[in-house]
């Protein structure tokens, strides 16, 4: 009996350490378990903020490169604007070129017209002046032996006349061509004037031609600069698409380790699921603020605030 009575007392003594050991594992594990989900909480959190963050930058990029490649498209038609009316100037160029051409063609033709003019009138003017000449040795004796010569008074008097009526010829001719010389003298200076008209109207094509290329290339420039920029905001968009897919890693992998960690102390206290690393709706429909989360300060439930006396589910 005695022995039966020793054997008795060792097992509820060993029962009692069970129990304390039980106890106290269990208040140490409640705050090493809280302490390890709170952790988890915090790392999801942070990998959380991590691709928010990512998230914002890839939106930013892919704006910018959408503005980049607005301005680009608005450039190209300014562009394309300037090369129509480039071309357009160079056929403007061209068509004064060829009447520039033709003008020219006209001067030289109206100048021959008056050269052989000037020479048709210093020919007639050379003859006049011989004519003067013979007659002025008329003049000094030989006209008296010519009216010696007459037979009657019709020659006499016709000698006279005839005289008269050579010198006024020659007068009109001479008259004639120095109007006609006149004439052509002014059409061609009408003609160069004409020349020089076209030649300024191509000056000023000209010039507006060489600032619509400056323009142009001024323009080429800042094409070649927006595709750079398009370029490295393609490049950042996928370095950013990249470290997203990096991110929404690291957050499931934070989720999985959370949610593990909850599990284990779900286990560790009831089947039923407390709460996971997902924010789900929450399960009451009429309260719904958390006053104190599982784990907390080793707290075994999730509460949430209601007036005393409410049920507890």
């Amino acid at each position: 009996m005695k022995h039966f009575s020793h054997s008795k007392k060792f097992i509820s003594l060993l029962l009692s350490v069970a129990v304390a050991m039980t106890m106290t594992l269990s208040t140490v594990m409640t705050p090493l378990a809280a302490a390890s989900v709170s952790d988890l909480r915090q790392k999801l959190q942070e990998q959380q903020a991590a691709l928010e963050k990512v998230n914002q930058q890839l939106k930013e990029a892919q704006s910018d490169k959408a503005d980049a490649q607005a301005i680009k498209t608005q450039l190209e038609q300014q562009k394309s604007l300037l090369l129509s009316q480039i071309g357009t100037l160079t056929e403007q160029i061209g068509g004064l070129d060829n009447d520039i051409v033709n003008k020219q063609d006209e001067i030289n033709q109206k100048q021959q017209e008056v050269d052989q003019k000037q020479a048709e009138y210093d020919q007639r003017w050379a003859d006049f002046k011989d004519r003067m000449r013979a007659m002025q040795r008329l003049n000094d004796g030989g006209s008296i032996a010519l009216l010696s010569s007459a037979t009657n008074l019709y020659q006499l008097l016709t000698f006279a006349t005839t005289l008269e009526q050579i010198v006024s010829k020659d007068e009109e001719i001479c008259q004639q061509l120095e109007d006609e010389h006149t004439q052509l003298e002014q059409q061609r200076a009408e003609l160069e004037q004409a020349k020089a008209d076209l030649e300024a109207k191509k000056a000023d094509y000209e010039a507006q031609k060489a600032a619509l290329n400056s323009k142009t290339s001024e323009l080429a420039e800042n094409i070649s600069q927006t595709d750079e920029s398009i370029s490295k905001a393609e490049a950042e968009e996928q370095a950013l698409k990249e470290a997203q897919i990096e991110a929404n890693k690291k957050v499931d992998e934070a989720a999985k380790e959370l949610d593990a960690a909850l599990n284990a102390a779900n286990q560790a206290y009831g089947n039923a699921s407390i709460q996971c690393s997902l924010d789900f709706g929450r399960p009451l429909a009429t309260y719904k603020y958390v006053s104190c989360y599982f784990g907390g300060n080793g707290h075994r439930g999730t509460d949430y605030a209601a007036p005393g006396g409410t049920e507890i589910f």
